[in-house]
């Protein structure tokens, strides 16, 4: 169940790098390129780390606190 977050950030990446690529050939230079890219792909990849993190930093939280009954 913990693999579906990153195999759902893949195939969100597979479906938009197309998009993607045709935002940033319109860049007209190398820079305009990577802006593109940046500026189609970069979102969800930042929603996920975000996300992603916050589970972890919460699952960690969770463990470091002992269980007395």
């Amino acid at each position: 169940m913990k693999w579906i977050a990153p195999i759902l950030v893949i195939i969100i990446n597979i479906a938009l790098f197309p998009i993607a690529l045709l935002i940033g050939a319109f860049g007209g230079n190398i820079l305009g390129f990577c802006l593109g890219i940046t500026y189609i792909l970069g979102p969800p990849n930042l929603i996920f780390l975000i996300i992603y993190l916050g589970i972890k930093r919460a699952d960690k939280e969770n463990k470091s606190v002992p269980n007395h009954k």
